[in-house]
């Protein structure tokens, strides 16, 4: 891209509080890629950012560390200059990642990718905090993006990125889920959505 565009957090909203998710369409999926296109690209050094769409996603995960690690430990501990010390961040004993394909020409074994979203994570500590054992919460939490935001409801892609220290790997950096096409167009141009 050769331009930023700040965009506010009233894109598209509506007045009764809803989303009107054409503006953000509009903005994000002229940029949909597929993960062997973005991979080509982070291997010549082109790029460590895109939008791909997710077919037949499925969201799984796998038991991790339930405390950090010493590197992670380390960076938690870190002194700020100014201000108050943060409160330290609670380690989630689970790695949530999605299994999915990014195209119709997409391998049969397709993609296979952990979630590093803010959003994902800050919805399992208040599962947590709801449901009272991380159990539970891991639950929830498939429930919610398999069921209540799944392909069955929503339109799934993902952001994708790189990190510095791996730049030929992509993790899954955001989970942008409009609604499906509820019904075939009646007449020509003509689209029926859910905003809710």
């Amino acid at each position: 891209m050769d331009r930023l565009i700040i965009v506010t957090k009233r894109l598209g909203q509506l007045p009764s509080g809803k989303v009107n998710w054409k503006p953000r369409n509009d903005l994000v999926l002229p940029m949909v890629s597929t993960m062997e296109l973005l991979d080509v690209q982070a291997k010549e050094w082109k790029g460590s950012l895109g939008v791909v769409r997710a077919i037949s996603p499925k969201l799984r995960c796998e038991p991790t560390d339930d405390e950090w690690d010493a590197r992670g430990e380390a960076l938690l501990n870190r002194m700020t200059l100014f201000g108050e010390q943060p409160k330290p961040l609670d380690k989630i004993p689970w790695a949530f990642k999605y299994r999915y394909r990014c195209s119709d020409g997409c391998s049969a074994t397709g993609h296979h990718q952990q979630v590093l979203d803010w959003e994902m994570a800050e919805l399992y500590r208040k599962e947590v905090t709801r449901l009272g054992t991380t159990d539970a919460a891991r639950d929830s939490v498939l429930f919610k993006y398999n069921e209540q935001r799944g392909p069955e409801v929503c339109d799934v892609h993902f952001f994708v990125g790189t990190l510095r220290l791996r730049p030929d790997q992509y993790s899954i950096i955001g989970v942008y889920l409009p609604p499906c096409v509820l019904e075939t167009p009646t007449a020509p141009g003509q689209l029926t959505l859910d905003f809710g």
